[in-house]
């Protein structure tokens, strides 16, 4: 039993989560410190089913201070690491298990592809722009907006097990490839708009 306890775990198919317990990335954005505080709360109530998730937080840094101070009033700022930043690093992603994106906008289009694009399953709130990116049960899985409990549960369900959480790693990775050229001629039109009100409103 010992040595079967001391043996390294498999490879998944897609992706290499190189620590000894799950890891979630939680990707925020500004003016999102309601479900900031959702996604938290949601972390402490699987601190108990899962003693070794541990969470990357990933937030613009003026909404980080805010979330270290619920996270220790949670209890679980031991397990939270912080990232100034609207969308996941690379390391971020590749230690991630499940990429869950509350962010909205731009930040959320980012995250849903850098996450997808690392082979990291998304999850998130089921909307127009989050249908359009993750296919609900094979890249990703997506809910009506619901409490911490819910969401609790849909994490827990999500990593526990191994063979669909492998199967969704591939499905992530085959949808990325999906999207690049189409996210940047969106990023593009954003962009070309928003120059035209500036100029228009300056005129």
């Amino acid at each position: 039993a010992e040595e079967a306890a001391a043996a390294p775990r498999p490879l998944a198919a897609v992706g290499v989560v190189d620590h000894a317990g799950p890891r979630l990335a939680i990707v925020t954005g500004a003016d999102r410190r309601r479900e900031a505080l959702v996604a938290l709360r949601a972390l402490a109530l699987l601190a108990p089913r899962l003693p070794a998730l541990r969470a990357t937080f990933c937030a613009p840094s003026g909404d980080l201070d805010a979330a270290r101070i619920e996270s220790a009033a949670l209890g679980v700022a031991e397990r939270v690491d912080w990232r100034a930043t609207g969308t996941p690093d690379a390391g971020a992603l590749e230690r991630a298990d499940l990429a869950w994106v509350i962010a909205t906008g731009d930040d959320a289009t980012f995250g849903m592809l850098d996450a997808l694009a690392h082979g990291v399953p998304v999850l998130a709130e089921r909307t127009p722009l989050s249908v359009r990116y993750v296919d609900d049960g094979a890249s990703g899985v997506l809910r009506l907006r619901g409490d911490e409990a819910e969401w609790a549960s849909v994490v827990a369900a999500t990593l526990a097990h191994a063979d669909r959480a492998a199967a969704m790693r591939s499905s992530a990775r085959a949808a990325a490839a999906q999207w690049p050229l189409d996210a940047g001629a969106e990023s593009w039109l954003l962009a070309t708009e928003a120059a035209r009100d500036r100029t228009r409103w300056s005129a």
